[in-house]
């Protein structure tokens, strides 16, 4: 009998919200929860892709929407892959608040943690059960030891991580050249 196909955990629409939610508004990127989120942390590669481009639009200080992403996405050869401005503009229209992009964040890093520690364990097992009785390290007390050790690597995010002065720094300067640009538009920024 065949065990059956397990699938890892994530929630599609969770990711969807939070693309879609700093589409619509790019602050949201400042909340520790979605500042926290890396590109594994996704579980389709869609929306891996999507993070990617928004990263990089975010790292060079530049305007983050649906047309800027698209373009992004173009640079990184990974348009096609995702599905065009369809997609882009689909992110927007499924996300249910961007107040609440921190909440879908949150879940994302959750479920991303439970299938880096399932992965942790596969390994785990595929090493012990290849192990021989004569390696030492992989052998009674140490099994268990290398077991443990194992798991424990797992890297777990937490949404209330501090943030260092340079990142700081270079948000604000971000945020200056944005309202430098609004003025030169004519707009009036306060």
């Amino acid at each position: 009998m065949t065990p059956p196909i397990r699938i890892l955990p994530h929630n599609l629409s969770a990711e969807a919200s939070v693309l879609g939610g700093v589409l619509l508004r790019r602050a949201a990127l400042d909340a520790p929860a979605v500042a926290a989120l890396e590109v594994p942390d996704f579980y389709s590669p869609k929306h891996q892709a999507a993070w990617m481009a928004i990263r990089n639009l975010e790292a060079t200080s530049q305007p983050i929407d649906a047309v800027t992403v698209e373009v992004e996405l173009q640079r990184l050869g990974k348009l096609d892959a995702v599905g065009g401005l369809a997609f882009l503009g689909e992110l927007a229209l499924v996300t249910p608040s961007a107040d609440r992009v921190a909440d879908y964040a949150a879940i994302v890093g959750k479920l991303s943690t439970r299938r880096k520690v399932i992965q942790a364990c596969a390994d785990v097992l595929d090493r012990l059960y290849a192990a021989d009785e004569d390696d030492e390290d992989l052998n009674g007390e140490a099994a268990k030891v290398f077991a443990l050790s194992s798991i424990a690597k797992v890297e777990v995010k937490s949404s209330t991580s501090a943030r260092t002065m340079g990142q700081i720094v270079k948000k604000r300067i971000g945020q200056l050249v944005e309202l430098d640009e609004a003025r030169a538009r004519g707009a009036k920024p306060i």
